[in-house]
């Protein structure tokens, strides 16, 4: 996915927040979308979820609030 706005993108950046990513992985078919940060990072998310009608994990997405 790209951030910026070349090649159509919605310019999104590394600041678009954790309620946006949600709504985009549901729309995107995610579901059991679990939000996790790591001790020593504590800037980022990480976000863990399965598509639809799968038992394994998917996508991982980190996000920089900064």
């Amino acid at each position: 996915m790209t951030v910026s706005l070349a090649v159509g993108g919605k310019g999104l950046g590394t600041m678009w927040g954790r309620e946006l990513a949600l709504e985009m992985l549901g729309s995107a078919g995610f579901a059991n979308v679990e939000v996790k940060q790591l001790e020593h990072d504590f800037q980022n998310e990480y976000f863990l979820s399965t598509k639809y009608g799968t038992r394994s994990i998917d996508v991982v997405i980190a996000r920089n609030d900064e």
